[in-house]
C-alpha cells in the first residue's frame, strides 16, 4: 500500500517546482510539458484563493496554462510542511506554508490541501482542494 502521506507531501514539492520553471518560461509551452500540472490536479479540484474566491478545475487550468513565462525572475519555497491527517489511506490533508519572491515582492501564504490517491496522477496522489491565507511579514 502506497504512503499516502509521503506521496502527498513529495506532490507539493514537485508541483510547485513545476510552477517556478512553468511561470518563468524555463520549460516549453506545450502540452506534454502540461500535462504535470493537468495530471496533478482533479477534476472535482477546488482552489480557495486568500480573497474567498474560489475557482474550479478549467479555470485554474486556463490561468496555468495562461501564465506561462510571465514571471521571468520567480521564485517558490515551501516551509513548515506537516500532514495534518491521513483518512483511510486514501486521503491526507497537508498544510504548508508557501513564500514566493518576484521583482521587488515577496509574499506568503499558509495553505491547506486535501490530497486523493490516483496512481495515475505524477506522485500517486491529485489535489482535490487547495486553499490559501495571506501570511502576514
Amino acid at each position: 500500500m502506497m504512503n499516502i502521506a509521503a506521496a502527498a507531501q513529495k506532490e507539493v514539492i514537485g508541483l510547485h517546482q513545476f510552477f517556478e520553471v512553468w511561470f518563468t518560461g524555463a520549460v516549453e509551452n506545450n502540452p506534454v510539458v502540461f500535462l504535470r500540472v493537468a495530471e496533478a490536479l482533479a477534476r472535482d479540484f477546488h482552489y480557495v484563493v486568500p480573497s474567498g474566491r474560489t475557482f474550479v478545475y478549467p479555470e485554474v487550468i486556463e490561468q496555468i496554462r495562461g501564465a506561462h513565462g510571465g514571471r521571468r525572475q520567480f521564485r517558490i519555497e515551501i516551509r513548515n510542511m506537516q500532514v495534518r491527517e491521513v483518512i483511510d489511506g486514501t486521503h491526507a490533508l497537508v498544510q504548508y506554508e508557501e513564500h514566493q519572491w518576484t521583482v521587488g515582492e515577496k509574499t506568503a501564504r499558509v495553505s491547506s490541501a486535501l490530497f486523493r490517491a490516483n496512481e495515475k496522477a505524477p506522485a500517486g496522489v491529485e489535489w482535490v482542494h487547495l486553499q490559501e491565507t495571506w501570511q502576514g511579514e
